[in-house]
């Protein structure tokens, strides 16, 4: 009983950390860096309304290689 407790609350936390403009997980991110980014490239390349990529779409190209 103890163990579906921990996982529901994991999950709960896990669901309310995440970014949800570029899907960025701290946890993940404590866990393995690299996989963080992959998470966030997914995330990207899958959801391409998002904020943060509208954002950059409209700066002009000199100001986004800075």
């Amino acid at each position: 009983m103890w163990a579906g407790f921990e996982f529901t609350r994991k999950s709960l936390y896990r669901r309310d950390v995440k970014c949800s403009t570029c899907g960025f997980d701290p946890t993940w991110y404590r866990k393995d860096v690299r996989i963080a980014r992959k998470h966030v490239e997914n995330f990207l390349r899958d959801n391409p309304d998002s904020p943060l990529l509208r954002a950059r779409k409209s700066q002009p190209q000199s100001e986004i290689s800075q």
